[in-house]
């Protein structure tokens, strides 16, 4: 008996590898890719270009074969190799070719998940064309889980007997176990999953639902528990009145996808339980999905749309699918053509999860600004005395930044003869129409006239509380430069500009004096500088020379924000954050929103 099962086994497995050989070939490449980065042959970003466009080839072939074997061509093989080279030399050419530094980068990667999950959910819903449909998700989920496990304990013995090697015998095999770690596991799995992928002539047995059952029963009492407490959370949600800011959304998709599962899994059931949990469960879901779609809405009218949102959007329409063909009593394989549909669609199409969130954040942007009178006849004037409701000012910030190049703030250097400039678009979005880049500009123009800088628009501060971290109590001040009106940074005597990374500079206490250490940028090493005199003329002015006693925004002297710290080497600091424990002396600030200012030649 076990010898039969084992031959069938193996069989089973050879069958596998020659019905799929190509995608095992694409496997190999990608396997020899990762040595190869591993051992600085090929960059990191050239190896995960060409596995993209291996992926891409793989999945087309892979896709391919199968509509090859439903439709029954003869020379199915033929024509799934001939796709395989074909969008993989394609797409490796591509990748290559537009390189990371592309303005439109992103929207590439965007493509490339776009049709990553529509070949896979294509491939899937080809297979429940000639497949037996009853057992077909179980079985899908018992080789992913079965494949797993094999090749993690596979890998984790190749792992062990490396290391006992290395510590016994040889040190010099370090990046050898890397190697064995990656090529096993990538090879084995795409061998073991594909080669138990059922075909036409493939009996259907039990044994995957036998599974499947197993996994509900381990699964259904946390099911039950999490939607017990989803239950109670929206209970607390209506007595309270007040919807909370998204925690919700994780763990009510989560009891989503556990239904879809389970519908998946046993919508074919003999077992009479297990048809009426399938049957009506999904009824339990409709309360929390409401409050899902309720809370989704609440934060599209506060922060407007935004990448992540929109994908999050998209994602739960998978499940509110899911839902209705359980309820209508569907066949599953219209879920899988909805997400390859869906994949292609908000990927290829104007309406895309990159222009849909910008298109938004520019209507909300210029409405706030026609709002507060910053924009008469279509051109913006950004105007000092402007008076800017709370509201208008949170979405005027919210929009700015992410309309606004977030790698500005992380190390990026940008140099003008004539001054400085600020505020590009991000790489994703330079193609877009005029607003966006009429937009920058003239803020641009207007805030950072012959190279000063001028604090014109708002920023929201962040207000803290005094917070408690193992047991010891912490204040916390936000001190922000804001000259008075009319004032400026006196920077104009500089050319070169580097914005320091976000997470900012470290300025501490030592000694008695101040002191802030650069780092290295360019050909320059790390330099510590005394900037005890513009410290203890910041804390004293501010009130925090001694303890922090409260949390105010600070109206300081644009020289208070710019620190000489040798002749043609200035810092300008846009933002102090300090931290103390109640009760004792400052000892601690972290500048942010800082740029290394330089003079030509210095």
């Amino acid at each position: 008996m076990i010898k039969a099962s084992f031959s069938m086994t193996v069989n089973r497995i050879r069958n596998g590898i020659e019905r799929f050989w190509l995608f095992h070939i694409c496997s190999i490449l990608i396997a020899v890719q990762c040595v190869l980065a591993n051992h600085d042959v090929v960059s990191r970003s050239e190896m995960v270009n060409m596995v993209r466009g291996i992926v891409w080839g793989a999945l087309t072939g892979l896709f391919v074969q199968l509509l090859g074997e439903w439709r029954r061509w003869r020379s199915r093989k033929l024509y799934a190799g001939i796709v395989t080279l074909a969008v993989g030399v394609l797409g490796c050419w591509i990748w290559t070719a537009i390189g990371k530094d592309s303005p439109r980068y992103g929207l590439w990667i965007m493509l490339y998940c776009g049709t990553v999950v529509s070949l896979v959910a294509l491939s899937v819903a080809v297979l429940y064309r000639y497949c037996d449909e009853r057992m077909l998700f179980s079985q899908l989920a018992l080789n992913a889980f079965a494949t797993g496990t094999c090749t993690s304990i596979l890998m984790v013995s190749q792992l062990l007997c490396i290391l006992a090697f290395k510590e016994l015998i040889f040190a010099g095999v370090g990046a050898i176990a890397m190697d064995f770690a990656m090529a096993s596991y990538i090879i084995t799995m795409s061998v073991g999953f594909l080669a138990l992928l059922p075909d036409r002539e493939q009996l259907a047995d039990d044994s995957s639902e036998k599974a499947s059952a197993f996994l509900f029963w381990l699964l259904l009492p946390a099911s039950l528990l999490l939607l017990l407490i989803l239950y109670l959370y929206l209970g607390k949600i209506i007595v309270k009145w007040s919807m909370p800011s998204g925690e919700l959304n994780w763990f009510g998709s989560l009891a989503l996808a556990l239904y879809a599962f389970f519908w998946l899994a046993l919508r074919d059931s003999q077992r009479k339980f297990f048809q009426s949990f399938v049957r009506w469960g999904w009824m339990l879901l409709l309360p929390v999905l409401a409050m899902q779609i309720l809370g989704i809405v609440i934060r599209y009218l506060a922060y407007g749309l935004t990448t992540p949102r929109f994908a999050g959007m998209i994602t739960l329409s998978f499940g509110i699918a899911a839902l209705t063909l359980a309820a209508l009593k569907r066949r599953p394989q219209g879920l899988f053509v909805f997400i390859a549909a869906s994949g292609l669609f908000f990927t290829l199409t104007p309406i895309n999860i990159i222009d849909v969130p910008v298109w938004n954040q520019e209507r909300r942007l210029k409405a706030a600004l026609e709002r507060s009178g910053l924009v008469k006849d279509g051109i913006i004037e950004i105007k000092e005395d402007a008076k800017i409701s709370r509201s208008d000012a949170k979405i005027i910030v919210g929009a700015w930044d992410y309309l606004v190049h977030d790698g500005r703030w992380n190390g990026c250097s940008i140099k003008r003869s004539d001054g400085l400039e600020y505020g590009m678009i991000k790489p994703t979005l330079w193609y877009r129409p005029s607003f966006t880049a009429e937009l920058c500009k003239r803020v641009d123009e207007i805030c950072h006239e012959k190279g000063e800088s001028k604090m014109s628009l708002p920023k929201i501060l962040c207000i803290n509380d005094v917070n408690t971290y193992y047991g010891r109590k912490f204040r916390f001040a936000n001190i922000e430069f804001c000259p008075p009106k009319g004032g400026t940074l006196p920077i104009s005597g500089y050319s070169n500009l580097e914005l320091i990374r976000p997470d900012g500079l470290d300025c501490r206490f030592d000694k008695g004096r101040w002191y802030v250490e650069l780092p290295e940028w360019g050909e320059r090493a790390k330099e510590k500088f005394d900037v005890t005199e513009y410290m203890e003329r910041i804390l004293q002015v501010s009130g925090c020379d001694r303890v922090i006693t409260e949390h105010r925004k600070f109206n300081l002297n644009g020289a208070d924000a710019v620190w000489e710290l040798r002749p043609g080497l200035a810092l300008a600091v846009g933002e102090m954050w300090a931290y103390t424990e109640v009760g004792k002396k400052l000892r601690y600030v972290s500048l942010k929103r800082s740029a290394i200012l330089t003079k030509e030649g210095k």
